[in-house]
């Protein structure tokens, strides 16, 4: 268990967050009405309910490298048109966060194939983004990351070395010959980048992916969803949000991105974009955006388990893999490795492990 999460084990640390809580709901006139009650507890953040007189709240913190979510989160909110809630305190120096309890997730809901909602979902979203495109200063003063797709490549290069260079009995280890067969991918992200930087869309700050464990559903139909979870963040092109979720709504509704409802969901979400480009010239940026936000998404889990434990190497290694595999791939390449590693029920998504790696791993060949 990561020294972090050892911490949140502690009768002190619980002790401390009780204080801390404690004394807020004074500032503010409202009565505990109960204990803290642990909602979830992870390698990345852990989350209490705190019930009280006026209805529950919710207090989180995240690990190390991500505490500067709470300070970043109370200034997104302004900024959000009310698509983030604002927190009603935050303790900037430990990370700590205490938010009004707004709904429950969109995860939790029984009409995933709903379309009517998941089309409100992509345009509020593109809401966001466009929104937060112009507080990049306030944002910058409370501790956002950046990943600028140019940066990509150079990233991608240096991660194929770390994880050659990493002992062969590492979870995260992947073998010189995995790695040199993976780098002839960056040929590809290099032009991925080439191709975003052609079109003037405003970056943004990029959530990660648009996952709906992270998305609260209004109790109103008239009201707007709502965004949460922002530790994985990082100020880059806005259209590597939805890869993920588009992927996840074809599969569920057997169709391809050009046909309904996925279709008008996208259209949705490009919708906002246009006065930076075409609607049809900006579909065609979903697919480098999707590999650059792999590589972003990577990054900040990386950032996370080299200072875990074994332990939570293990239980991760497969997603940081498959997340390098799949930024360094092309859709045919990646979907073929996919398959491979799916036969084999390997969880390194088709990476073969060696016990060394040669000197060149992870390093570009000359083009």
């Amino acid at each position: 268990m990561a020294h972090w999460m050892k911490q949140w084990e502690s009768a002190s640390w619980n002790a401390s967050v009780q204080d801390w809580i404690s004394r807020v709901l004074e500032a503010y006139d409202v009565a505990q009405a109960g204990p803290l009650e642990r909602v979830s507890h992870g390698l990345g953040a852990i989350v209490f309910s705190v019930p009280t007189e006026a209805g529950p709240l919710y207090f989180k913190t995240a690990a190390p490298t991500r505490t500067h979510e709470a300070e970043l989160v109370s200034r997104i909110a302004p900024h959000s048109k009310g698509l983030v809630p604002q927190p009603l305190a935050v303790e900037l120096d430990e990370g700590w966060m205490l938010s009004p309890g707004l709904g429950v997730t969109l995860a939790t809901q029984t009409v995933p194939r709903d379309p009517v909602g998941w089309r409100r979902v992509f345009g509020e979203a593109a809401a966001l983004q466009t929104s937060l495109s112009a507080a990049a200063d306030e944002l910058a003063e409370g501790g956002m990351p950046g990943f600028l797709p140019s940066a990509a490549p150079d990233y991608l290069d240096t991660a194929l070395l770390r994880h050659a260079q990493l002992p062969a009995g590492s979870p995260l280890h992947i073998s010189g010959e995995d790695a040199e067969l993976l780098s002839q991918g960056l040929a590809t992200v290099e032009d991925a980048t080439r191709r975003l930087a052609a079109v003037p869309v405003p970056f943004t700050l990029q959530q990660g992916t648009l996952d709906p464990e992270q998305i609260l559903v209004p109790e109103s139909a008239r009201a707007s969803h709502l965004f949460i979870g922002w530790a994985d963040a990082r100020w880059s092109h806005p259209f590597g949000l939805i890869g993920e979720a588009v992927q996840r709504l074809c599969e569920v509704h057997g169709v391809e991105p050009t046909q309904e409802p996925v279709r008008s969901m996208l259209l949705a979400y490009l919708e906002p974009f246009s006065d930076a480009a075409p609607v049809a010239e900006l579909v065609e940026l979903l697919g480098p955006a999707s590999l650059v936000a792999q590589a972003q998404r990577h990054e900040a889990l990386m950032e996370l388990l080299l200072l875990a434990d074994p332990e939570d190497q293990a239980k991760h290694a497969p997603e940081a893999l498959r997340l390098l595999a799949g930024a360094l791939a092309t859709p045919g390449r990646a979907s073929r490795r996919s398959a491979r590693a799916g036969s084999r029920g390997s969880a390194r998504q088709g990476l073969r492990t060696q016990a060394s790696a040669p000197p060149s791993a992870g390093r570009r060949r000359a083009r």
